[in-house]
């Protein structure tokens, strides 16, 4: 998957909500700690029904 898939995958997806199943806002990227060593791209949302704020787990270039 080149870099241009990987945007339209989860830009373009229609995000929902795990909460209510409503669509989100994307608010941005960031890398998150899992563990004491590892760590992990996330894409981070917020839902426009019931205001939570989740992650998405995003796969590595």
């Amino acid at each position: 998957m080149n870099e241009d898939e990987i945007k339209h995958k989860f830009v373009d997806a229609g995000h929902k909500c795990p909460r209510c199943d409503s669509e989100s806002a994307d608010i941005g990227v960031r890398v998150i700690e899992v563990g004491r060593t590892r760590k992990m791209r996330a894409n981070i949302r917020l839902c426009s029904g019931c205001g939570l704020i989740f992650y998405e787990y995003m796969p590595p270039l």
